[in-house]
């Protein structure tokens, strides 16, 4: 190979290594689709609504009529006979019977029974998307709060790394002045106990990170390589009134609660029809070949309407006409509770959410105080106005410092997320079309 070609070869070989690297990088948008496609509690509800979908196509075949073909066929064969005059017969009465009939059956008029139960399963459809929703917010939510805690515990480590470089800095400085008698046993002690407390620290660090990047891959279903930091928000309301108005017509629990009243409603309505009569339209067609000994052939048409009205039914009727108002009854205190609740729970989301913005002031004030307060302890100690322990204190107040910001950070992403879900809006759809 021309020495020419191997600068241009290693460019390309590190261009396919970058690139690889970039491909592997995961956003939050990204692990949300992945737990949403292959998330197994998903796809079994998803299934479950396809099921709760078949019983509105039966509510549907009411309103049709019922068609029946009937056929059948026999081998008859006769025995010894006596005529009625005592002699014996003679004649040959074998015969195989055959015979084919038509009938159409039409409900009429059912006391409104069939609308209700077609009402009651579109109600139930709806009721059970609303279920849907409910177990993916809860699960897309989780995706969010792993992989925010894998962003905290991976900027936690960092900082836990550059204490204990700091502290390790710390503690050879302490060293070489206690082998010189600048400082005394106590400030070397104190120095060796940071040092170790920081070592502990990071340890810990790394044991929730792995635990962390554990959940992120029992909830999304793949590990957790290269985590995007977030730096948008989905698109949030302009109010809170706003939110609480969203929030009424899509959070699922309410939703829920709002079709479990319509199902009760439909079904004590259904109670009444037993209560009313009912008239059905049947036709049929039958042709018969051999069916007797004296006759070879015949064809029969018939329409029958029939009217049915009961009466008395021994108080069943009337029992279950007074359980249904009960249940409806439930279902709308349900809803009332469900709808303070979720007002609630708006209003709750609402507030933290701005809060945290006041919070991550807080922390940036807290922050940059730290930094300061660190930059000029160890200036004072290096001309002799601070003691070792003021330089550990710093420390320490930094990095806690540190922490607290990224924290407050990626909680407020959190909080915005969690407020989506508050109103029924955290879904894979909504987020495509809503990040900022």
């Amino acid at each position: 190979m021309k020495t020419s070609q191997i600068p241009l070869l290693a460019f390309f070989l590190l261009f396919i290594a970058l690139d690889a690297n970039f491909a592997r990088c995961t956003s939050i948008l990204d692990a949300i689709d992945t737990a949403y496609t292959k998330n197994s509690l998903l796809n079994a509800e998803r299934a479950a609504l396809d099921g709760v979908s078949e019983n509105l196509k039966q509510a549907k075949s009411s309103y049709l009529p019922s068609i029946t073909l009937d056929s059948s066929y026999g081998d008859v064969k006769s025995g010894d006979y006596q005529l009625q005059t005592g002699l014996p017969g003679d004649g040959d009465f074998d015969r195989n019977p055959l015979s084919h009939s038509l009938t159409i059956t039409q409900d009429i008029f059912s006391g409104f029974k069939n609308y209700h139960e077609y009402q009651k399963a579109a109600a139930e459809i709806l009721q059970a998307e609303a279920s849907l929703a409910k177990i993916e917010q809860k699960i897309l939510l989780n995706v969010v709060q792993a992989y925010i805690n894998v962003l905290i515990d991976q900027e936690k480590l960092k900082f836990s790394q550059k204490n204990k470089k700091f502290l390790e800095k710390r503690y050879e400085l302490s060293s070489q002045q206690f082998s010189l008698g600048e400082i005394s046993k106590v400030d070397l002690k104190q120095s060796e106990a940071a040092l170790s407390v920081a070592i502990s620290n990071l340890a810990q660090s790394k044991l929730n990170l792995d635990k962390s990047k554990v959940d992120y891959e029992n909830v999304v279903g793949e590990k957790a390589l290269d985590l995007e930091p977030i730096n948008h928000t989905p698109l949030l309301p302009a109010s809170l009134d706003e939110a609480i108005e969203i929030a009424k017509k899509s959070y699922p629990l309410l939703v829920e609660a709002q079709q479990s009243e319509v199902i009760s409603q439909h079904k004590l309505k259904k109670k009444y029809s037993n209560f009313m009569p009912s008239l059905s339209l049947s036709g049929s067609y039958t042709q018969s070949y051999d069916s007797t000994s004296s006759l070879d052939y015949y064809n029969q048409k018939e329409i029958t309407a029939q009217l049915s009205w009961p009466l008395f039914q021994g108080g069943k009727n009337k029992s279950a006409l007074r359980k249904s108002r009960e249940e409806l009854n439930e279902a709308t205190l349900i809803l009332i509770n469900t709808e303070k609740e979720t007002i609630a729970e708006v209003q709750h989301v609402w507030n933290n959410y701005f809060l945290q913005g006041t919070k991550i002031r807080a922390a940036e004030s807290s922050l940059e105080a730290a930094q300061l307060s660190l930059d000029a302890t160890v200036a004072s100690y290096e001309v002799g106005e601070s003691i070792t322990i003021d330089v550990l204190e710093a420390q320490q107040g930094f990095l806690e410092a540190q922490i607290y910001l990224i924290t407050s950070i990626n909680n407020k992403y959190y909080l915005s997320y969690k407020l989506l879900s508050t109103m029924g809006l955290l879904s894979r759809a909504n987020l495509i079309n809503t990040i900022e």
